[in-house]
C-alpha cells in the first residue's frame, strides 16, 4: 500500500473509531484541541452526513416511523456499519435488513413486518439512479448470427434494472407516496407482488410485473434462448413471458448477448 493510501486508510479508521489510531501521530496539538478533539470534529461532521444520506434513501420509511424514532435508528446503523467507500451513494446497503431486525423489537400492534420490503425497494430505487449507463441492444451484431446462433445465445440483463418480490402491497405504497400520501394501513396478500426496478431515460421506475416476467428475468442471464424454450413447455408463465423478450429489449431491461462462444459483444 502506497504511503498516500496508507495516511488515507488511517485517517478513515480514526473517523470510524472512538479509540485512539496510529493516525493520532500526523496530528499536531493546537492551543486549544488535541488530536482526539480534531478528529472528533471530522467524526461529527461525517456521522451527520451519513445520517442525511440514509434519510435521502428512505424517505418514506422516515415518513412511517416518524423523524425521531427513524433517526434514532440512523444513528445506531452509522455507527455500526460507518462507510467504508469514498462514493456515499453506495452507503445504506444493509439499512433494510437493520429495520428488520430493529423493528422486530417493537410491541406487537406496532410491528411493520413489510417495513424491510419497502426499505429495499427505496434501496433499488436509489441504486438504479446512480447505475452507470447502459449501452443499447447491440442489434446489428445479434441479426448477423445465425438462426442456430442466436438461440444458443444468452441475453444479459441490464445493470440497474433490479427485481424483488413481496408479500406485501409495496407498489401500492409507493404509488401513494409518489401521489403526496400514505395509506392508512397496509395488510398482507394472497399472492406476490413482483417489482422491476431499473432506469428509464435517466429516471428511476419502479413497475409491476407478473409471475411469468419475474420468473424470465430472473434467470434470463442463466439459460440460452433454446434452453428457455424448453423450459417453458413446462411452465405456463414462463411460456406466456418468452415472446415479451423483446419488449424487455425496447425498454432496455436486456443491453447484451453472448454469443455461442460465451464471446462478450
Amino acid at each position: 500500500m502506497s504511503s498516500l493510501a496508507l495516511l488515507q486508510s488511517e485517517f478513515l479508521n480514526s473517523i470510524n473509531s472512538t479509540a485512539s489510531t496510529p493516525f493520532f501521530k500526523h496530528i499536531q496539538s493546537g492551543k486549544n484541541l488535541n488530536p482526539q478533539a480534531r478528529i472528533n470534529i471530522y467524526r461529527s461532521s461525517t456521522h451527520e452526513t451519513l445520517m442525511k444520506t440514509l434519510q435521502s434513501i428512505y424517505p418514506i420509511c422516515q415518513a412511517i416511523l416518524g423523524d425521531k424514532y427513524f433517526g434514532q435508528l440512523c444513528q445506531q446503523y452509522v455507527q455500526k456499519y460507518p462507510s467504508q467507500h469514498w462514493d456515499l451513494n453506495l452507503y445504506g446497503n444493509h439499512f433494510p435488513v437493520y429495520l428488520s431486525e430493529q423493528t422486530a423489537g417493537l410491541p406487537s400492534h406496532n410491528k411493520l413486518p413489510y417495513l424491510s420490503d419497502l426499505a429495499s425497494l427505496e434501496q433499488y430505487f436509489h441504486a438504479a439512479y446512480y447505475a452507470a449507463d447502459n449501452n443499447d441492444f447491440p442489434h446489428h451484431a445479434f441479426n448477423q448470427l445465425s438462426a442456430t446462433a442466436q438461440t444458443n445465445s444468452r441475453f444479459i440483463l441490464a445493470g440497474n434494472v433490479q427485481l424483488m418480490s413481496s408479500r406485501w402491497p409495496i407498489y401500492t405504497f409507493w404509488a401513494s407516496w409518489q401521489q403526496g400520501f400514505l395509506p392508512d394501513r397496509i395488510t398482507a396478500i394472497d399472492s406476490p407482488q413482483y417489482l422491476c426496478i431499473y432506469r428509464n431515460q435517466y429516471q428511476p421506475t419502479v413497475e409491476l410485473i407478473d409471475t411469468g416476467l419475474f420468473q424470465l428475468i430472473k434467470i434470463i442471464n442463466d439459460y440460452t434462448l433454446a434452453e428457455l424454450t424448453q423450459l417453458a413447455e413446462y411452465n405456463n408463465d414462463l411460456c406466456h413471458a418468452l415472446p415479451h423478450i423483446a419488449d424487455c429489449i425496447k425498454k432496455g431491461w436486456i443491453n447484451h448477448f453472448l454469443d455461442p462462444e460465451v464471446k462478450s459483444v
